[in-house]
């Protein structure tokens, strides 16, 4: 059995009026799921879709924008300290809960390796967001 990732009562993808069938849903490998169905409104059926991300939170079109700039976190899982490393200067990062509040900010001096203490952090899945003079990126991060 795995672990339990989203709120026990489930995320609701549709409370539309009238029928929804024909459910399917595929990972968009980053933890989250794209969700696709049948949907019958106004006398007419149609095929809707969402995307949720790994927290259960809808995505919207602006956190599609692609990135060219990449980092590496680990290890990850982590359980005390986490090493983030990149090609590009880091400028700042923020870790980010499962409902949005950040945790944790650091600007840090401009360096390509940075080492984060995290034994503060209680147990859980959390966004990390690295930040460079040009483009930030997000990666999911488990604490153990």
């Amino acid at each position: 059995m795995g672990n339990i990732l989203w709120q026990l009562n489930g995320v609701f993808i549709s409370n539309a009026d009238e029928t929804q069938s024909h459910p399917k849903n595929i990972p968009d490998g980053k933890g989250g799921s794209i969700y696709a169905w049948q949907d019958k409104r106004e006398g007419q059926y149609d095929i809707y879709a969402h995307h949720l991300n790994a927290f259960g939170l809808f995505v919207g079109l602006s956190d599609l924008q692609p990135s060219s700039f990449e980092f590496e976190i680990y290890p990850n899982p982590c359980q005390d300290l986490l090493t983030i490393e990149s090609h590009t200067s880091i400028q700042s990062f923020s870790i980010i809960n499962s409902i949005g509040a950040c945790v944790y900010k650091s600007s840090v001096p401009t360096t390509t390796k940075q080492c984060v203490d995290l034994t503060f952090l209680p147990s859980g899945i959390y966004l990390i967001q690295v930040n460079t003079l040009l483009e930030s990126s997000k990666q999911l991060l488990i604490k153990q």
